[in-house]
């Protein structure tokens, strides 16, 4: 079940029409481009701390801002050489935030591979109510 601010209560599932469980109906599937040997992570995520799991042991340093932050790109630089580090590792959503940035970036990419018959569920779910058919989706 997403975590954060504003979700469903955990009590909710029970009205579900469907529960898919991680590792059972969907993987995770983690990638970083240019990756180097020293990356310092810096994101503005609503929970930062689920990013832990998928991190690499070249990340000499987090740093987390909170959510949807502007970065403030004199300190991300001052962090970036006190740490030695080679780049700076970001999420998707964060690259778009550092488009000024001249330090090189690293970018944490976060997929879903979700099993075939969760997907087949959800198409059923969706194409049973009257309005919705193949044809208008």
């Amino acid at each position: 079940m997403p975590s954060g601010l504003y979700r469903e209560s955990i009590e909710s599932y029970k009205e579900a029409h469907l529960v898919v469980t991680e590792d059972k109906d969907y993987k995770r599937i983690t990638s970083i481009t240019n990756p180097t040997k020293r990356m310092l992570l810096v994101t503005a995520i609503a929970n930062p701390s689920r990013l832990d799991a998928f991190l690499p042991k070249e990340v000499v340093k987090k740093l987390y801002f909170r959510d949807h932050a502007p970065f403030d790109l004199e300190l991300l630089e001052k962090e970036f050489y006190q740490n030695n580090a080679t780049s700076l590792l970001v999420t998707s959503k964060d690259l778009v935030k550092l488009q000024d940035c001249k330090l090189p970036l690293s970018v944490l990419d976060l997929k879903l591979e979700i099993c075939p018959k969760v997907l087949e569920e959800i198409d059923r779910y969706i194409l049973s109510y009257p309005c919705n058919t193949k044809e208008r989706l």
